[in-house]
């Protein structure tokens, strides 16, 4: 009978290795998904603040002829 039943550290390795592994696992990869989520987040941030530039700069762009268009007609 002795071959069959496990003893108390034999248990918890078997535990740790089933149990414990694959949930530090699951928590480091939500982690890593939270962490890639936020860097997403600030990259589109950037990406609106240069679309608004760039809008802005084009109007600049028409006003300035707009403008010398006035002055010589």
């Amino acid at each position: 009978m002795t071959g069959t039943s496990l003893d108390n550290s034999q248990f918890r390795r078997i535990l740790a290795r089933n149990v414990a592994l694959p949930l530090g696992l699951s928590v480091l990869s939500a982690a890593v998904f939270v962490a890639i989520i936020a860097y997403l987040v600030s990259v589109l941030n950037w990406v609106e603040h240069s679309q608004e530039v760039i809008g802005k700069a084009n109007e600049v762009n028409k006003l300035v002829s707009d403008m010398e268009a006035g002055m010589r007609g």
